[in-house]
């Protein structure tokens, strides 16, 4: 089978998709030698891609366009341009890794992939995300992707939870939305665990985009609960990694620190590189996940290959994902948060519990194993008798 798989939403700046889609195709380069794979790029993100491609004969880069400069004009292009080069290409799939499949008919089978909070409705209003270009984008996704999830051969959700979600916005589709979770680069990460040894008490690591609703302000607050209760280490500080979304976010979190009494005792990183994540993890003494809004949570994976215990989030999908490889809190409850921090750095039993229940979580959620998963629908897009019923193209 032939499948094109589509990139032009990817850029460097980008960060929960390019991870997923360059672990995705990874995955399938490792496992899959019989199909032949056509990533679709542009000049500026092709070097991403490079490294795939160059090491494989059945993966190839196709450029094209020199510029996607804005959402708007890439979806012109893939509206008008691309469905008519699907044809001269030849292709039998197309993987679109970004929520929105294309709108206009193609006969060209499309595998969807939905991992965006604000794709779906019932999330949206739990977002806390205000101003004209979050109301542009909330009614955007509220137009398309019911009509993905119609276009779309298999629509993959990447948890159960966000599948459940889908189905019951989409319940025509039901039967053609499938869960295939996102893996973890265990071993990259797992090998921080020798490279960074810790130095000192360590500290309360949140590494994570700074949208409101993963949590930061709620981990401040807990933190502050246990500065004011002296029960951990007061070397023990607090380090906040992650880009600022809409240079806002930064500013009124110093600001609440400061005003809970904390603000010299908090590090606020920025974005951190790739390459340094794995050693920021691998040197916290517990890494907090307090996001409200999860489809999915790789970060807290991540924390558990380098050997961190974790205490996440009991919202949305977080759960499915942390198991009981972690400790989970509430985040509304600063006190609760607090008390399961307290529990991770200071009850040495329970600290290795929770790194080996890690090691074995992280090792569960494989980027071959994604991969297969979708080897196995591309495999059915062969076999129409292997398709559910609705499968049919619109």
């Amino acid at each position: 089978m032939r499948v094109a798989v589509s990139t032009l939403s990817i850029t460097a700046s980008k960060g929960g998709i390019k991870t997923y889609l360059l672990g995705l195709l990874r995955g399938l380069r490792s496992i899959d030698s019989r199909n032949e794979y056509t990533l679709l790029c542009t000049d500026e993100n092709a070097g991403l891609f490079e490294p795939i491609a160059d090491r494989t004969s059945n993966f190839k880069l196709e450029v094209q366009l020199s510029r996607l400069s804005s959402a708007p004009v890439r979806i012109l292009y893939e509206e008008t341009f691309l469905v008519s080069k699907l044809r001269s290409l030849k292709v039998d799939c197309l993987l679109i890794p970004s929520n929105v499949a294309l709108l206009r008919e193609t006969s060209v089978p499309q595998v969807v992939v939905l991992q965006a909070p604000l794709a779906l409705r019932s999330l949206q209003s739990r977002s806390s995300l205000t101003g004209l270009r979050n109301r542009l984008r909330t009614l955007y996704f509220n137009t398309t992707v019911p009509l993905s999830v119609k276009r779309a051969r298999w629509t993959v959700a990447v948890s159960e939870y966000v599948a459940a979600l889908l189905r019951e916005q989409c319940p025509a589709a039901r039967d053609r939305i499938v869960a295939v979770p996102e893996g973890v680069d265990f071993e990259e990460f797992h090998r921080a665990t020798s490279l960074a040894r810790r130095e000192g008490p360590g500290y309360v690591l949140f590494v994570s985009t700074l949208f409101p609703y993963k949590g930061a302000d709620a981990l401040l607050r807990a933190y502050a609960c246990l500065r004011a209760g002296r029960s951990i280490n007061p070397d023990i500080r607090l380090r906040i990694a992650g880009r600022d979304p809409d240079s806002r976010q930064i500013p009124a979190l110093k600001a609440l620190a400061a005003e809970l009494g904390v603000g010299s005792l908090v590090d606020f990183l920025g974005p951190v590189p790739h390459q340094q994540i794995a050693a920021l993890y691998a040197g916290a003494r517990v890494f907090v996940f307090p996001s409200s809004l999860e489809t999915f949570g790789l970060p807290p994976l991540e924390a558990m290959s380098c050997g961190v215990p974790v205490v996440a989030s009991t919202q949305a999908s977080v759960p499915e994902i942390v198991g009981d490889a972690g400790l989970l809190a509430d985040p509304r409850q600063p006190a609760e948060l607090a008390s399961a921090i307290e529990r991770a750095c200071v009850d040495e039993g329970l600290r290795r519990q929770l790194i080996e229940r890690g090691f074995q979580r992280a090792k569960r959620f494989s980027w071959e194993a994604t991969a297969s998963r979708f080897v196995d629908l591309f495999g059915r897009l062969e076999k129409p008798e292997l398709m559910p019923a609705g499968g049919e193209p619109l």
